[in-house]
């Protein structure tokens, strides 16, 4: 009963959230359905069957009465969130910056770099594809970035909302689903959805563009997610039989949803016999954003073990770890409470204010996207994205006011140059 009301109330807040093309709101509450209905199914049907590696006791009905406390904290934090940030009447186009355009073709080239190299899903097994260049956390950084200028340019009238949306779609098309990648990809495309189309005046039309092309986006990534350790060996069959699950209804259910319950779960378990994390999540993050793991080999740095990789030292399980279980995991409910507060907070506020100024723009751009893989991969996956925004922020200002300093030096020395000249 308490997962099936938790749900209906976060669709209720999904909802809200679409009409009025919220994307930090949107995600969050679409996140917190996916892994309620899952435990849902575990309190009914008991241990699902793909995660049947993972020790019976963990799917007790002590841990799924925490986790309905913990999922309803976290639910609470996002209904109160809205009551305390105002929403603020429409306004004119904010003044948002672009980089030098030798820097944006760098950028272009960097992409082109990306797509070209690695592989795809359609020629090599998702799990032996090799991976190029690892630059990490940089490719989100950038496609994110893409994502940014593509918006600037809608919002200069430059590009139309559903010209802007082709391009950045066939940009993450080739650079992330193609080569089996979907979380990251999946969170660009429905905050471009959001802020592409929330240019346009309110109404059944923008609903119905932007609803659709979410759906699209939903149905892509599951499809992706089904056909990528396949389809290199069983071609057009993989997707024939992705078409049939589609038809039949069952796109939606998916062994990640269940392993995100069981993250839930088994960071209940941990926490509740004594093995806290004591809020290393929670101020980790500060640590990995000074060491881009790109870097870490070259220089030899070793990071503190993020909360994914300390989990599989006492479970079996196939990577990532659910955010508000790992709350609970640092912290029990005060935890949860505190950090689902702040991160409500900022979401709303990201939501409410993107449309006001650059640096609130450029954030939500790239905090969005990371929030919805953060749901599935932890804190710092999370905190990454709003990281990343001040930091692409400061890039803009500092690049920007460079590149101005040396064209007035420039122009400056041509004048300079000019026949009766007079310096004063």
């Amino acid at each position: 009963m308490a997962f099936t009301l938790l749900i209906l109330v976060n669709v209720l807040i999904a909802l809200a959230a679409f009409l009025r093309l919220r994307p930090m709101t949107l995600i969050f509450a679409l996140s917190h359905v996916q892994v309620l209905r899952a435990l849902l199914e575990i309190s009914e049907h008991g241990q699902p069957s793909a995660q049947s590696f993972v020790p019976t006791y963990v799917f007790n009905a002590a841990a799924l009465g925490t986790a309905a406390n913990v999922l309803g904290l976290s639910t609470a934090a996002l209904l109160v969130a809205p009551l305390v940030v105002r929403s603020l009447p429409r306004a004119a186009p904010p003044t948002l910056p672009t980089l030098p355009r030798p820097v944006l073709w760098l950028i272009g080239a960097f992409c082109a770099f990306e797509i070209v190299t690695g592989g795809t899903i359609a020629t090599t097994n998702y799990g032996d594809m090799a991976s190029g260049v690892n630059f990490g956390g940089l490719y989100p950084f950038i496609h994110t970035v893409v994502l940014y200028e593509v918006y600037r340019r809608v919002v200069r009238g430059e590009l139309t909302p559903a010209r802007a949306f082709a391009f950045i779609f066939a940009f993450i098309f080739f650079t992330q689903y193609a080569k089996g990648g979907t979380g990251m990809a999946t969170g660009i495309l429905i905050t471009a959805a959001c802020m592409l189309f929330g240019r346009e005046p309110p109404g059944v039309r923008r609903w119905l563009k932007a609803g659709g092309l979410i759906g699209g986006v939903f149905l892509l990534s599951f499809g992706v997610r089904a056909v990528r350790g396949s389809l290199s060996e069983r071609g057009t069959s993989a997707i024939g039989d992705y078409a049939t699950t589609v038809a039949s209804g069952d796109a939606l259910q998916n062994d990640n949803a269940d392993q995100s319950a069981a993250h839930v779960l088994e960071c209940i378990s941990l926490y509740d016999s004594g093995r806290s994390r004591e809020w290393r999540s929670v101020y980790l993050p500060f640590v990995y954003s000074l060491e881009p793991s790109f870097l870490l080999k070259p220089l030899g740095i070793v990071r503190p073990r993020e909360a994914p990789w300390e989990l599989g030292d006492y479970f079996i399980q196939g990577g990532g770890i659910q955010v508000i279980g790992e709350l609970y995991w640092n912290g029990g409910y005060l935890c949860v409470l505190i950090v689902s507060l702040a991160l409500a907070f900022v979401s709303v506020l990201l939501d409410v204010r993107a449309s006001r100024g650059f640096v609130w723009t450029m954030v939500l751009c790239q905090a969005a996207p990371n929030l919805l893989m953060g749901f599935q991969y932890g804190l710092s996956q999370v905190s990454r994205g709003f990281f990343n925004g001040l930091l692409a922020s400061a890039m803009y200002v500092v690049i920007g006011s460079t590149a101005a300093y040396g064209n007035a030096r420039l122009a400056s020395a041509r004048r300079q140059k000019m026949p009766g000249f007079e310096a004063t």
